[in-house]
Formats: C-alpha cells, structure tokens, sequence
C-alpha cells in the first residue's frame, strides 16, 4: 500500500496495525461508570472517526463505551488520503478492531454505528461476522449511488478510469449538503483532518463494487438495525434505504425518514437533531440487557 500524501503518523498514538502493515488510529469515548454496552462508530469518507466527538461524547454519558478509528487513508490513519485499493480493507479493518476490544470486553453487548460510507462498512461487516453483534445503527448508507451528481464520468467508464488514474478527481461533493446547520459546514471545511479534495476515480469503483455487492445480498440480512435516512439527503438517496429495509429478513428492524433533513442527521441544528439523537438512544437503550 503507498502513502503519498499521507499525514505524518506519531508512534505514540492509540493505534493497531492491519494486514497491509498501515497503523490505524483508534479512539475511545470512556462512560464514568459501568459500560452498559460497546457501540462502534464507522465513520464516512473524507472525514475521521472524532467527527463524531459530539453524538459519543452523549453516548458515553449513557453509559456506552464508544469505540472507532480513522479508516486506512483517513484522519490521523495511514494511507493514501481518501483512496482505497479494496473497500474490504475498511471491513478487514473495522472486524480486525471489533475482535480486539471483544477480547477485553468478551459479555458486553457490542453494536455497530455506520455513517455514510460507515454505514456500507457496517453492513457488509454485520453480514460476514453477525455473531459479534446485538445490532447496527445506520446512518443515511451508503446503499445505492446517486451517480449523476457524484461522479463526472459515466459509471461504466469508472472502473477503466480508476486502473489507468487511480488518484484522478472523478466527482466533486458540496459541503453545503452536509447539514443545515452552517457551523457543522464550516467546521467541516476547516478541519485540517478531513480530506478537502475531489472524490477519486479509484475509491468510486470501490464504492459502487461495494454497494453492488450489499443489494444483491439484502435478502442475507437477518441482524437487528435502526435504519435512518433523511429526506432531503444530496449524497446518498434515500431510497436505497427503504429498499434495503423492504428486502432484509431481519425481524427486529426499524426504519425512520426524516423530512427535510440533510445528510449527518445528527449535525442538523438543533431542535432536529436533537430528536435524531434521542431515537439513537432510545433504540439503543431497549437493545441493551
């Protein structure tokens, strides 16, 4: 794996290390008292897991232990900024961590939290290793492409393009469509750990292989999960959500579309975000023993 343009890692930092040798930065967000349960954020692309500082910083005063990392070639991690050889790497990676803090916590109920991209992590990592968890939560999935406003190039030039130019800028996201709230957008924009560049041509072909590979094997799903997605989303359609959650033969699953709301539903202002919230933590809180 290379390591053009990737940040300057310091040995001293929490990390692990995964099968191609990258170090993977890893953080915690400790609840005061008892851990009630362990709840795994997978956080979407050109962002990194302290991103989430806000919603695991409620989540740990509920007594959950949060835990997550920056995905090789994001944040503080190893890598190719926003690239990806294998969108398995971020399964390999997320299921590689996952078994280290089980080993500590063996009788802690253990829950995934998948956000964007995250949330096609989570998914394919539900589905290959199912027994490890009490359930996901996924935030606006990455499910189905909206192609004609992501990438500049036809789907079916993407993957010719991705092997010739690899790094080649293939699409472009307005920060904009995040969320409503203009103090998540600047904050976004400013924060040196997110990646501000184009979408590359390489890390869309593996994003579209690994949402082919998640609606041909909807009808596999059988885990328990809170489906959110709002209406008004630029980056991920809703639809492929209700389509996700019309096919699995999970038999405890829920599905909640919010109107209007944008894409980080937990980053929308306020009065609405904080009822996004409050169903995380409901749902959570009758999922846990």
């Amino acid at each position: 794996m290379g390591t053009t343009e990737s940040v300057p890692f310091s040995s001293d930092l929490p990390h692990f290390t995964n099968a191609e040798g990258a170090r993977i930065y890893t953080k915690r967000w400790s609840p005061q008292g008892s851990i009630r349960a362990v709840v795994f954020i997978c956080h979407g692309v050109h962002e990194h897991v302290e991103r989430h500082n806000p919603l695991a910083s409620i989540l740990a005063e509920k007594g959950f232990l949060v835990v997550g990392h920056d995905h090789v070639g994001h944040g503080r991690s190893d890598g190719i900024r926003a690239d990806c050889e294998d969108f398995n790497w971020y399964v390999r990676d997320t299921l590689q961590h996952v078994q280290q803090v089980k080993e500590e916590l063996p009788d802690i109920p253990f829950f995934l939290f998948g956000y964007s991209m995250g949330g096609a992590v989570a998914i394919l990592a539900a589905l290959e290793s199912s027994h490890l968890f009490s359930g996901a939560i996924l935030v606006a999935p990455m499910i189905m492409p909206k192609a004609s406003t992501m990438f500049s190039v036809k789907v079916w030039l993407l993957h010719l393009v991705s092997s010739l130019f690899p790094q080649l800028g293939v699409g472009t996201s307005d920060p904009n469509g995040i969320s409503r709230d203009p103090e998540v957008v600047k904050a976004s924009l400013e924060d040196p750990l997110n990646y501000h560049g184009n979408i590359k041509a390489r890390w869309g072909a593996c994003a579209l292989a690994a949402m082919d590979e998640i609606q041909k094997r909807m009808e596999e799903v059988k885990f328990s999960y809170l489906l959110l997605h709002g209406t008004a989303d630029r980056f991920v359609p809703h639809e492929g959500s209700e389509m996700f959650h019309a096919k699995t033969q999970s038999e405890d699953k829920t599905l909640k579309l919010y109107p209007d709301h944008y894409h980080r539903l937990f980053s929308e202002p306020k009065e609405y975000s904080d009822v996004v919230i409050a169903d995380i933590i409901s749902w959570l809180e009758t999922h846990v023993e």
